[in-house]
């Protein structure tokens, strides 16, 4: 039951970052709860190397989704597990810049790294 969870949460991850990049280029950025996104998009933790983090963060997914529709091959399998694990720490790095330095929430940008959080939950239990 767990593993039909994992692709739409996936396709959830790529819908929002898609978002954000939408909203970013309109400058029409829409918090689905408070008023800090833009604030969170704008500072200097919203790019990374000169590309906004949405844009990055929609790259990952697409390639994590490829990689979970390929996994049956050991090495895509392999490559979704460490893209996990690399979308965990990702995520506890963006939710303790908000909390702890930026002390504002983009509640967008929290849904997708909780959403990360329950995606490596998911696939780490089924696991190990």
């Amino acid at each position: 039951m767990r593993i039909r969870f994992i692709p739409l949460i996936i396709f959830g991850q790529l819908v929002l970052s898609a978002y954000l990049i939408h909203a970013k280029a309109q400058a029409e950025l829409f918090c689905v709860i408070g008023k800090s996104c833009d604030a969170v998009q704008q500072s200097v933790y919203g790019q990374l190397g000169g590309i906004n983090v949405s844009t990055l963060g929609f790259i990952a997914f697409l390639l994590l989704g490829a990689c979970y529709f390929l996994r049956a091959r050991p090495l895509f399998h392999r490559f979704f597990l460490w893209g996990t694990g690399i979308g965990i720490v990702g995520a506890l790095y963006f939710i303790g810049v908000q909390v702890f330095i930026l002390k504002q929430l983009c509640s967008s940008c929290m849904f997708i790294d909780v959403g990360m959080l329950v995606l490596g939950y998911l696939v780490y239990r089924k696991h190990y």
